[in-house]
């Protein structure tokens, strides 16, 4: 579930349910350790106050570092869905990769930029309220945005995939190989090497007594491990379809069958319960629509060896087609887009050539991304 709370920039900023544990952890932490500390003679409702005001402004300076990264990918021509706030901090999804390492490297870069300049800001608040000697909340408040922000720089920088420092890391690789694939192997290697660190790091703290500290080691590092597998499967699948047609993917037209068979015939001869794409069907001698497993369930089993294929056909003009010579990346970022399960693939001459699948073309990305040097 995902809140929106509104456009910066004209980018829709969304909340996203799991961040509500993240921010309770952090509100409670600081109410509890930090400000009780600094003002131990205050009430417990001023010290509620500042943690969540300071809570607030810590992920605001969360959504500022993404919001940099989305305004500098803006300017080099890359959409950008929006902004989320999660468990594990923000994210900028954006639509597609950038297409040079030194676009790659500005946008790696400006959301460590943001953060560094709020913690220049809040340490000069900081500064002129008087520092921690002169016990004043809005200081106090301060001091933690400034350290909290140089602790974000610190972590994002560490040179590991899908983190800043390791965008910047492929984007160095990048520029010195001119493989965007190679560059982006070496960077999700490292960051799935700083994740298991901090995974058996979590287990060493859990040994030592630390119990809550290691297991948050644990997940941060499960989660890098994770989000640096699946962003370099993406990157890779994006180099590998990139450029490779439709017609490469789908290979010649399916055989149609005709719409007076059965069903029941179809799932013995030609269709299975697995099968990864719909079959033509034939009606007066022209294609005239596609009946693939969902279509077939719609039927009770009992009615299988009784009902014709063109009464359980979905119409040919009922599908989004794309051209033969379409980019299969397009294509399945197309399909994501709007959701489509089934697209129908079109011959040069608006003849039917074939269908293609979301699954088919990330098979195909697997598979391909495998040669991708």
């Amino acid at each position: 579930m995902r809140l929106r709370l509104g456009r910066i920039c004209g980018i829709m900023i969304h909340v996203d349910a799991s961040w509500l544990v993240i921010f309770t952890l952090v509100t409670y932490s600081l109410r509890a350790g930090y400000f009780a500390v600094v003002f131990p003679d205050h009430t417990g409702a001023a010290l509620w106050a500042m943690a969540i005001a300071s809570s607030l402004l810590f992920f605001a300076s969360v959504v500022a570092h993404e919001l940099a990264h989305s305004v500098v990918a803006r300017r080099h021509g890359i959409e950008v869905e929006g902004i989320s706030l999660f468990l594990f901090g923000g994210v900028a999804r954006m639509r597609r990769e950038p297409s040079l390492p030194g676009s790659e490297l500005r946008i790696a870069l400006a959301g460590p930029v943001a953060s560094i300049a709020l913690a220049v800001a809040f340490g000069l608040l900081y500064w002129i309220r008087g520092g921690l000697a002169a016990r004043d909340p809005l200081g106090a408040m301060s001091t933690y945005l400034a350290l909290i922000n140089v602790a974000v720089v610190a972590f994002n920088m560490v040179p590991g995939f899908p983190l800043d420092g390791g965008r910047v890391l492929r984007a160095l690789v990048w520029g010195h190989t001119g493989s965007l694939a190679r560059a982006t192997r070496v960077a999700a290697a490292a960051g799935q090497g700083f994740g298991w660190l901090l995974i058996g790091s979590g287990f060493a703290l859990a040994l030592m007594g630390a119990l809550f500290n290691g297991f948050w080691f644990v997940l941060v590092g499960w989660f890098l491990v994770d989000a640096a597998r699946n962003a370099a499967a993406q990157t890779l699948s994006q180099c590998a379809l990139s450029g490779v047609s439709l017609s490469q993917i789908i290979g010649a037209p399916p055989e149609p069958v005709s719409g007076e068979e059965s069903i029941q015939t179809l799932v013995d001869t030609r269709l299975g319960v697995h099968a990864p794409d719909p079959v033509p069907v034939l009606r007066d001698g022209r294609i005239e629509g596609l009946v693939g497993v969902p279509e077939v369930r719609r039927f009770a089993r009992a009615l299988w060896p009784t009902t014709p294929l063109r009464a359980a056909m979905v119409p040919l003009t009922t599908h989004a087609t794309a051209a033969a010579g379409q980019d299969s990346w397009a294509t399945l970022v197309q399909m994501s887009e709007q959701k489509l399960e089934v697209m129908v693939v079109l011959a040069e001459d608006g003849g039917f050539q074939g269908t293609v699948t979301p699954q088919r073309l990330l098979d195909a990305g697997r598979r391909l991304a495998r040669t991708v040097v």
